[in-house]
């Protein structure tokens, strides 16, 4: 099935196989993208740089299995490529990855996005590296990572939101 969107003059298609994204600007040819974000075709990052990622801020290795940021800071760019004060918005932070993405591609392109987190209280397995640095949940770990980029990036302040359930 191919899905056809606009956005601003531009046409988005998914072809079926292999999966693919397609950008066309008006009445042109598609620019077709790479069909793998490998590290060969793309020097695209690992798991093992996003761990040394996570190493980096926290002095140690906090978080199993993070997304790399040059992954999703690549995936931001190709859609909000027209539109540099996009809202992102990421319903499973897990460490905070998306935060410093974003950050880090405002940076590089003088963008001006804005994104929201959002991140359950799930609990770290007791016994693990973060639990023995003092993190008891996800959330922690993600809210940490967020302070942190900012400070790496010289991004200001972020605003927190808790809800909270009445009883």
């Amino acid at each position: 099935m191919t899905f056809w969107g606009s956005i601003e003059g531009a046409i988005l298609s998914v072809a079926k196989l292999p999966f693919r994204i397609n950008y066309m600007k008006e009445e042109k040819k598609p620019k077709l993208m790479r069909n793998m974000l490998t590290k060969e075709s793309y020097k695209m990052a690992t798991y093992e740089d996003a761990t040394a990622e996570i190493i980096e801020h926290f002095g140690y290795d906090a978080f199993s299995q993070p997304k790399p940021v040059e992954l999703i800071k690549t995936l931001l760019q190709s859609v909000t490529y027209a539109k540099k004060d996009a809202l992102v918005l990421d319903f499973f932070a897990g460490s905070g990855t998306t935060a410093e993405a974003v950050m880090k591609l405002n940076l590089e392109d003088r963008g001006e996005r804005s994104y929201i987190l959002i991140q359950s209280n799930e609990e770290i397995k007791r016994g693990s590296s973060a639990y023995l640095n003092g993190y008891r949940t996800i959330y922690d770990i993600m809210r940490e990572r967020v302070k942190l980029s900012h400070k790496k990036y010289r991004n200001g302040s972020f605003k927190e939101l808790k809800i909270v359930t009445s009883e």
